[in-house]
Formats: structure tokens, sequence, C-alpha cells
């Protein structure tokens, strides 16, 4: 994350990039969990179900994309890395 921040310094090529990253990951984990049972009846209810949450953020975040400022993206960027790191060393 910290890479792609300083080389994609623009936040239209930054939120790009990492989506199509975290598209590639998440379907080939989605496909070793399948693989290995763990997608029940259950899991695959409660998935169909997020669809309707994810559908809105996805929404939203395209709203506020456009509306919050290059500095503030990198500022709020910067401030959930440190979150993140803080929250995997406690």
């Amino acid at each position: 994350m910290i890479y792609a921040v300083s080389a994609l310094p623009e936040k239209r090529t930054f939120r790009a990039t990492l989506s199509g990253v975290w598209i590639i990951l998440n379907s080939l984990m989605m496909f070793q969990h399948i693989s290995a049972g763990f997608f029940t009846r259950d899991v695959t209810v409660l998935t169909l179900v997020c669809l309707i949450p994810l559908a809105a953020a996805v929404v939203l975040g395209a709203k506020l994309h456009d509306r919050v400022r290059q500095s503030t993206f990198l500022r709020l960027t910067y401030a959930l890395l440190l979150v993140s790191g803080c929250l995997i060393l406690f």
C-alpha cells in the first residue's frame, strides 16, 4: 500500500489499480475457499445478502471519490495505513 500511494499519486489511478489487484486476489481466495469446502449453504446465503450493502457502498464511494480533494485523499489513505499498522501490532 505504501508503495502504491507513492507510485500512484493520482487518486483515480490509485483506486483503479488497487481495485483490479483486489478483484484478482479475492477471486483466487474465493476459489480456494470453495475448493476447501468453506462455502456452505449458510455462508452462500450470507454472502448474497451482503451484496446489497456492498452495492450501496460502491455507489457512495464513487460519489465521495469525486468530491474529495487529492490532498484529503492522501491524508485519509495515510491515516488508514497508520491505524491498520497499529491494529496489527496490538
